[in-house]
């Protein structure tokens, strides 16, 4: 489980130095972010989950926020690739 909560205005989550990625099944992620002028998953970075059964959640408030470059990957066949994305 990953859990970030960042506060205030011009916040970055995923940048190219610091990428996130998450890998292995049944896992959760959960970003939120406050204020204005926040951005998820930037152009040269990006937010990653690799695997199966694994939810994540990108919570913004506030103006001018953007999410950019998130993906979910799953393998084998069936519900075991249920991810999801709120």
């Amino acid at each position: 489980t990953v859990t970030s909560t960042q506060s205030g205005n011009n916040n970055d989550l995923g940048s190219a130095a610091h990428r996130v990625d998450q890998r292995g099944d049944r896992n959760s992620m959960t970003f939120i972010q406050s204020g204005d002028n926040n951005d998820a998953g930037l152009r040269n970075g990006g937010i990653d989950q690799r695997g199966n059964r694994s939810d994540m959640t990108i919570r913004q408030s506030g103006d001018n926020n953007e999410v950019v470059n998130v993906n979910q990957f799953g393998s084998g066949n069936g519900a075991f690739r249920a991810n999801e994305l709120s």
